[in-house]
């Protein structure tokens, strides 16, 4: 079984829903709005929209999670996913959306930034006016700055899990290393199941810059879904892009 065929059994019990995530996601949308989840995972924020009556479509790489997310939503009529690379975004739809979010830290596992940048203007393209771009990665200006390479470990005593994440910059590629670690404790036996990828650290100003390149104008930073200002020392960089 793969690293993410694994994950994709402990993935809620790591990544547990946020209210405060879900609360930025859904303040500017109403019933039957439209909204694509990039990168949706097992599809946890996507449902949430449906159930609140927005129409969502979310797109994964990877067919686990998408697997996951359909057993899911099984009853949400407003809810559909499918298996795809978000970079083929244009393909897959052609109507206009109030609100499209890749969030997760799923962004940087784009490691060329011309592809971002196509993705970007697709994705403005894509929102009818008045339509909501909203990003959230680690902050990387924290991340390169203070030399930090590792993030906290997320532990499920209860669950008898762990999953641990390293970073390693090579400054050489200008990207980093990404090694995660997830254990898990079954009948008093540990098994690890451990996953390498390089990730694109983007800069705060780079992201901005992209996002003016790409046609958005109203651009503002946060620390946090909790909406703090964004610093150097944030752990999160989030962006809300609102296309005029």
């Amino acid at each position: 079984m793969s690293f993410y065929e694994e994950l994709s059994n402990y993935y809620d019990t790591i990544f547990e829903k946020s209210d405060m995530t879900l609360k930025f996601l859904t303040e500017n949308l109403k019933e039957n709005y439209r909204a694509i989840d990039l990168a949706c995972g097992s599809g946890t924020y996507a449902i949430e929209l449906g159930k609140m009556n927005i129409e969502v479509l979310g797109i994964d790489l990877d067919e686990s999670m998408i697997n996951l997310s359909k057993d899911k939503s099984i009853g949400i009529e407003k809810v559909s996913f499918i298996n795809s690379d978000m970079l083929n975004l244009k393909d897959i739809s052609n109507m206009k959306y109030n609100s499209i979010f890749c969030i997760g830290n799923s962004l940087v596992h784009i490691t060329d930034k011309n592809k971002i940048k196509t993705l970007f203007k697709d994705v403005y393209n894509m929102l009818d006016a008045g339509g909501e771009f909203i990003v959230q990665i680690i902050n990387y200006d924290r991340i390169i700055k203070y030399d930090i390479n590792e993030l906290p470990i997320i532990k499920r005593e209860d669950k008898g899990l762990e999953f641990a994440r390293k970073y390693k910059h090579n400054e050489k590629k200008k990207i980093i290393n990404f090694n995660s670690e997830l254990t898990i404790k079954k009948d008093n036996e540990k098994i690890s199941y451990k996953n390498s990828v390089e990730l694109l650290p983007i800069m705060k100003e780079e992201l901005e810059y992209m996002l003016l390149d790409s046609g958005f104008k109203n651009i503002n930073f946060y620390g946090g879904f909790n909406k703090s200002s964004y610093t150097y020392d944030s752990y999160a960089t989030v962006v809300r892009a609102i296309k005029d």
